[in-house]
């Protein structure tokens, strides 16, 4: 079974705000701790733009555009909030 990327269409794509900073696979340094990304990449049409969350992985749009420019503790805190998000989207 295949599932949509973008289940709401390309007018809901994360894809455009991750790649804003311009950060390409080969500057991607710190590893450490893995992206939650679950390649279901698309906003919620039922939130405003101001409270935008990635309905695979519940990052906001402020995780999802620097998510690769941030150190290993800074992407740490932003899973413990992710965590606690997804608790309260189910």
């Amino acid at each position: 079974m295949k599932i949509d990327k973008e289940p709401y269409g390309s007018e809901y794509a994360t894809g455009p705000d991750k790649k804003s900073l311009g950060i390409t696979r080969e500057q991607r340094k710190d590893t450490t701790v893995p992206s939650p990304c679950i390649d279901i990449c698309s906003y919620s049409p039922d939130l405003s733009e101001e409270e935008d969350l990635c309905i695979g992985c519940f990052r906001n749009k402020e995780e999802l555009i620097n998510w690769w420019a941030w150190d290993a503790p800074r992407k740490l805190q932003a899973l413990k909030d992710i965590e606690k998000r997804s608790i309260l989207c189910l």
